[in-house]
């Protein structure tokens, strides 16, 4: 009877963490699956916004630019 109850733990051990295991599976590949889309989608995403916002961004530099110039024109007049 010892014997016999032992591997009946055994076995409900078994089941428990099989159950666990696909629950805890489940979460894993979902959380991979969330990761790789994220990624995935940031990459193409991250391509076209870029291309979307090469204009923008050198827009924004050039104003960017012309700001530090004026700035120092305008300091440098004031120190004269």
């Amino acid at each position: 009877p010892i014997v016999e109850r032992k591997t009946h733990n055994y076995q409900v051990l078994w089941i428990q963490f099989k159950q666990v295991s696909k629950v805890m599976f489940r979460k894993i590949m979902l959380h991979v699956m969330l990761v790789i889309k994220v990624l995935f989608t940031a990459k193409y995403s991250e391509k076209i916004v870029a291309y979307e916002n090469e204009n923008a961004e050198t827009q924004a530099v050039k104003t960017l630019v012309l700001q530090v110039l004026r700035r120092s024109r305008s300091s440098s007049l004031q120190f004269m």
